[in-house]
Formats: C-alpha cells, sequence, structure tokens
C-alpha cells in the first residue's frame, strides 16, 4: 500500500474504531434498543486483521523500525470500555436493564490478540 493510500486507510479505520466505540456504548445505554449487527464487529476486525498484517509484512520486508502509532493505547481503550460497562453491569446496572454488548468481548479479544501477535513478530524483527 502506498504510503498516501495506507494515511487515508488509517484515518478510515479510525473513523470506524470511533464509531464503534460509540456504537458499543449506545448499544449499553439504550438497554439494547439499539444493537449493533455482529456482521459490523466481524468487518471490523478482518479490517484491523489487514492493517495489522500489511503492517508487519512492510516492516519485515523494507526492514522498517516500528511507527510511533502505539497499538498499546488502543488495545487499552477496548479493555477499559470492557471493564468500565462489565463493572457497570456488574454493580446493578443488569437489574436496571444495563448489560454489556454481546459483541464487545469479542471484539477486544480478537484486538488483544492480533496485538500480541504483532508484538511478537516485533520483537523477532528487532532480533534480526
Amino acid at each position: 500500500m502506498k504510503e498516501k493510500r495506507q494515511q487515508y486507510f488509517l484515518i478510515i479505520f479510525d473513523v470506524f474504531t470511533t464509531v464503534l466505540f460509540v456504537s458499543m456504548f449506545a448499544e449499553f445505554f439504550s438497554k439494547g434498543m439499539i444493537v449493533v449487527p455482529p456482521a459490523v464487529a466481524g468487518i471490523y476486525l478482518v479490517v484491523l486483521a489487514y492493517y495489522a498484517g500489511d503492517k508487519e509484512i512492510r516492516r519485515w520486508r523494507k526492514r522498517r523500525k516500528p511507527s510511533k502509532r502505539k497499538g498499546e493505547l488502543f488495545v487499552f481503550a477496548w479493555m477499559g470500555v470492557t471493564l468500565l460497562l462489565f463493572l457497570i453491569e456488574r454493580l446493578g446496572g443488569a437489574a436496571s436493564g444495563f448489560f454489556v454488548p454481546e459483541q464487545l468481548p469479542y471484539i477486544t479479544g480478537s484486538v488483544t490478540v492480533i496485538f500480541v501477535i504483532t508484538e511478537y513478530l516485533k520483537s523477532e524483527f528487532r532480533r534480526r
């Protein structure tokens, strides 16, 4: 992917991430009146896997150093949202109809696994 196309892709991906974050909160606070379709989460994870895979392949092919984009902040954001909504549900929110969106743990787990894999690949790259 050329540099300019990659920048556009990142902007689209960041917008998609923001929309999905907001959608998860909307589903939670609407007490299930708004539901994020499972296909949206699936598409999001495919796009994330594509981005992470492309980034790692480019790193290996061009012998580039890791970029300054901090993946751990991205992962912590997903974990923080999941933990926050889970705590609200467990501390009495369920009695009021607040339930963690069904897709949220799936998304968070997948994002974390992709991050762990890319961190492993980065460490392997540094050893070479």
